[in-house]
């Protein structure tokens, strides 16, 4: 009997304490599971924190971009008050005036001088195909070089002032015929698209060759020459 009893209790001992160890590895399993999460949480909690700061980066580069980015205006220049004092003569200034033009194309410049002394100069953009020589025929992208004159003073709705050029000569339009092609025209000095009508992005426009073969400057200077250029101005352009 007593040994019956003795088991019994060592039975429920036995029970008593599997029983616990169960408890106590329940009690282990959920912290052990609340960390994981917690960890895991924190850990998406991190990813988000990194992924917001990645996108505030990636705006800001964005925002910095549209800091520098051109808006194109292309609304034309108002050009009545041009074409009144143009019509009058009233454009020019006897103190300012400029008898003959120099244009260097591989050093992307052009000059002005007035008896004999330089009073002008200011960097040039050519024709996409400057590089490649004198200009030969139409649309070859190629600005001319030789010597020429001013022959016509213009107020430009899209490149605000212009100064035509007297190409082509009758050099020109020979060595044109004996290719078979023709020479092409309308070559000017000229100024800035509307949208650079400031110069504010002189930096770009000036740092690459962008025309159909004409010489463009910057609005500024192009008015610099507007007030001291007759017509009959001689201009020599070098390669």
């Amino acid at each position: 009997m007593k040994f019956n009893t003795v088991l019994v209790i060592v039975v429920i001992e036995i029970i008593f304490f599997i029983s616990g160890c169960s408890y106590k590895y329940k009690i282990n399993k959920i912290q052990h599971d609340t960390n994981v999460s917690k960890i895991q949480h924190d850990t998406n909690v991190s990813k988000i924190q990194h992924d917001t700061n990645v996108s505030k980066i990636q705006h800001g580069i964005k925002v910095s971009k549209k800091r520098h980015s051109i808006k194109v205006n292309k609304i034309p220049y108002n050009i009545k008050v041009c074409r009144k004092e143009l019509s009058y003569g009233l454009e020019i200034r006897k103190d300012q005036i400029i008898d003959r033009l120099i244009a260097y194309k591989s050093k992307r410049k052009i000059e002005g001088y007035r008896d004999g002394k330089k009073v002008f100069e200011s960097r040039i953009s050519l024709g996409k195909n400057a590089d490649k020589g004198d200009k030969i025929q139409e649309g070859d992208y190629r600005t001319p070089e030789g010597n020429y004159t001013i022959i016509r003073k213009k107020c430009h709705p899209r490149l605000y002032r212009s100064l035509l050029i007297s190409y082509p000569d009758a050099q020109d339009i020979v060595e044109a015929k004996s290719k078979g092609v023709k020479p092409g025209g309308y070559i000017t000095i000229h100024g800035q698209p509307r949208w650079n009508a400031d110069d504010k992005y002189d930096f770009y426009t000036l740092s690459h060759d962008w025309t159909q073969g004409c010489i463009a400057i910057p609005n500024k200077k192009i008015v610099q020459l507007w007030v001291g250029i007759r017509n009959g101005v001689p201009i020599t352009i070098y390669p």
